[in-house]
């Protein structure tokens, strides 16, 4: 991971983060919380983590090329927006993927994705 984003230094030091336990990402010791997505090409913007840390849960967001934008320590609930979990914007982002799997850059974007917001967000679990 890269522990280097000013954002994320100045966050990181405010807050108390243990920049071992981030230098180090294991993805088998964190819980990915979510997804968010551009809803024009459902492409990844960002992910959500988290982790059980001294009896708290230690927050993480992941950004393009594996740069830790912030983290935090907050209670069990996501404080992030909406989840989408079906309709358009879901289906986009998921030929997408395939596409992205399947070798094509660009994935499939024939899907009108609907809302016209920046972002969202689709669970992965």
């Amino acid at each position: 991971m890269k522990l280097h984003g000013a954002h994320f230094r100045q966050r990181a030091d405010e807050r108390s983060i243990p920049y071992d336990l981030l230098k180090d990402f294991d993805s088998w010791q964190w819980e990915l919380i979510d997804a968010e997505v551009r809803v024009d090409t459902g492409k990844f913007v960002a992910s959500s983590w988290r982790m059980a840390h001294n009896g708290e849960y230690l927050w993480i967001v992941i950004g393009l090329h594996d740069l830790i934008k912030t983290a935090y320590v907050g209670g069990d609930k996501n404080p992030g927006g909406k989840i989408v979990l079906s309709g358009s914007l879901y289906d986009l982002v998921e030929k997408v993927n395939s596409g992205l799997l399947a070798g094509d850059s660009k994935g499939d974007q024939s899907i009108n994705p609907g809302p016209t917001t920046n972002h969202a967000s689709r669970t992965l679990a």
